[in-house]
């Protein structure tokens, strides 16, 4: 598919109920949901997200603001309906127990492995893990205050056996552009980023070629970010993920 203007929308650190409108919106136009992220205090998220028009649509379901324990339920809920649905995106913010989270369902071949809250040492041994059962991280994002970064993440079949790793879970500063450059040389890209507490950053990197040209752009405060994605716009290109967080 190619991604043009009129297919594929984004919106940048909006507040709930700017997102909550614009989501809704697009929804109805038959837009589908393929990025989000969240930022700020719990009481006050800014929301981040990427959509795109498919022809046909395909039906999801997205629900932007909910506690661990309303998403608990809504994924064995949904996960047990006739016509299950599971997570294919899910973003969080907050800490300690003031912690919100949005996600977005739709039908999969096979039911997703999700955990909600996890530390970085589990987050580490759950990617190999999960590796070892054949899957593959699907969404990954992380949260909370800079001395305990948590995690969020989905992981799915990887039936296509791409070769993948999710060793990036906080890299910062040199250590970011080192490994960036290290699997950039080896012909492998970032297929999922998210920003850390500590400014720091997680990637999933995997060993797949795209049809067309890509470009990944390093941190950049909101004014030089836009600059960056109007010009990315003029050489063609759109962005599928965006990853936020409040700057200090």
């Amino acid at each position: 598919m190619i991604y043009t203007p009129e297919n594929l929308h984004y919106c940048i650190a909006a507040t709930f109920d700017d997102f909550s409108a614009w989501e809704k919106e697009r929804i109805a136009r038959g837009f589908f949901p393929i990025s989000i992220s969240l930022a700020g205090p719990a009481s006050q998220p800014l929301y981040t997200a990427v959509m795109v028009k498919f022809e046909p649509a395909i039906p999801s379901q997205s629900l932007p603001r909910l506690s661990e324990d309303e998403l608990a339920g809504k994924i064995a809920e949904l996960g047990a309906a006739d016509q299950p649905l599971h997570p294919y995106l899910i973003s969080a913010t907050g800490s300690g127990t003031d912690i919100i989270y949005a996600v977005s369902f739709r039908s999969m071949a096979t039911k997703p492995h999700v955990m909600l809250d996890m530390p970085q040492s589990t987050y580490r041994l759950e990617n190999g893990a999960q590796r070892k059962l054949g899957r593959i991280l699907l969404w990954v994002d992380a949260f909370g205050p800079p001395d305990d970064i948590r995690y969020c993440a989905i992981w799915e079949d990887n039936s296509d056996r791409v070769a993948w790793n999710a060793d990036a879970v906080d890299d910062r500063k040199e250590g970011r552009q080192q490994r960036f450059e290290a699997m950039n040389s080896i012909d492998v890209r970032p297929a999922l980023v998210a920003l850390t507490p500590t400014r720091g950053v997680a990637r999933l990197f995997v060993d797949t070629r795209l049809r067309h040209g890509w470009y990944s752009l390093p941190e950049r405060r909101r004014a030089a970010f836009q600059t960056a994605l109007t010009g990315q716009e003029a050489a063609g290109r759109l962005p599928i993920r965006i990853a936020t967080t409040l700057a200090d």
